[in-house]
């Protein structure tokens, strides 16, 4: 603003000299010349005028805001009395609650990345992929998946904001605007399975090396980042992988729907976790019988679940068929079926093929039935 008063007054004064040298007789073209020039100087003061005004009552407002808030920092901006009315717990530093309620005030970012650790190192749990949101990719997660390693690959939606990136091979920095301006009619692609257009680049993010691909669906959507540390993966690949993380929007749907996540109305944290997680695995239960029922799976969760429970469902199965056709058997023969079947039974090589089977329940129910 002071810059722009000084360049207006030296224009008058250039204006006025000129004006005085030349007794009257002024050049017409140059003096109008300077009065535009003032014009647009006086409009860009005004502005600026405006601009430092705002900017004034903005910086009281937050003085206001911060003297108010230190006043009430010991009591966390609650009155007094309703600060010591308020619900109060210690906890044991060597408990659970005391690492969940301070986790609570931690870093989302800290957090995940201390849970993935975690699953790895401590529970042996390697998952192929860490799919993750807008929210979660930096470069903090980025080295993350790098130093776990164990062929463990981050696939994630970034910002298409002012982050730049290392195009490979040119070496260029830009943005995910300049790469749609730049790349999108000559490198561009049709996919006819998603009714996607989307651009692929090898690029580098903060000196780590990934893959992107610059995606929009139909000819009017908004354009969106995927980003992966595997460098060999295509686009369809990408989806089909992606695709699994909608899954968890579903889960939190159902749960608050059928499973009573979040109806929790106790004033104790302890007492919210213990509830969320009793809705989990409330989730996990039902989801466990959907697969060894109806072979149906949730995002893959039950892929590698389990697989001495699942032969057991098989073996009951196929017992009802051998009851069955022991049955047909008897009525063909004539025979009562419950004294064939005990006969069957006191014959050792019979019961010995029968445990092996797995049908010794179909024993103990059949002689009480006897």
């Amino acid at each position: 603003l002071k810059e722009k008063k000084k360049i207006k007054k030296r224009l008058l004064k250039e204006a006025e000299k000129t004006y005085q040298n030349k007794l009257g007789k002024t050049n017409k073209k140059n003096l109008e010349q300077k009065q535009r020039v003032i014009a647009r100087i006086d409009k860009q003061i005004k502005k600026l005028e405006t601009e430092l005004k705002l900017q004034k009552t903005q910086e009281q407002y937050l003085i206001n805001n911060y003297s108010e808030l230190k006043s009430n920092y010991r009591y966390c901006g609650l009155k007094e009395e309703d600060y010591k009315n308020q619900y109060k717990k210690k906890r044991d530093r060597s408990s659970a609650g005391y690492k969940r309620a301070k986790e609570a005030d931690s870093n989302k970012i800290d957090n995940m990345i201390k849970m993935l650790k975690r699953s790895v190192r401590r529970h042996g749990f390697v998952p192929d992929y860490v799919l993750t949101d807008t929210w979660f990719f930096c470069q903090k997660l980025l080295k993350t998946i790098i130093e776990i390693g164990r062929s463990v690959e981050l696939v994630s939606m970034a910002k298409i904001g002012n982050a730049k990136y290392k195009i490979l091979p040119m070496g260029k920095l830009l943005n995910p605007h300049e790469m749609i301006a730049r790349y999108e009619r000559k490198h561009g692609k049709t996919s006819r399975k998603y009714k996607a257009r989307y651009i692929q680049f090898q690029a580098e993010y903060q000196g780590i090396r990934v893959k992107i691909f610059l995606i929009r669906f139909g000819t009017h959507g908004k354009w969106r980042m995927l980003v992966t540390t595997d460098l060999q993966m295509s686009f369809t690949r990408i989806m089909e992988v992606y695709k699994i993380r909608w899954t968890i929007e579903v889960f939190f749907k159902e749960c608050k729907q059928y499973l009573l996540l979040g109806k929790c109305q106790s004033q104790d944290f302890d007492a919210q976790i213990a509830d969320t997680t009793l809705s989990m695995i409330r989730y996990l239960l039902l989801s466990y019988y959907e697969r060894t029922h109806y072979g149906t799976t949730i995002g893959g969760l039950f892929r590698k679940l389990s697989q001495a429970a699942i032969e057991e469902n098989l073996l009951a199965d196929i017992s009802i068929y051998f009851i069955e056709l022991l049955q047909i058997f008897a009525e063909l023969a004539g025979i009562d079926f419950i004294t064939f079947y005990e006969e069957l039974l006191r014959k050792p090589e019979a019961e010995q093929i029968i445990l092996k089977m797995g049908l010794n329940s179909e024993k103990n129910e059949l002689s009480k039935v006897a």
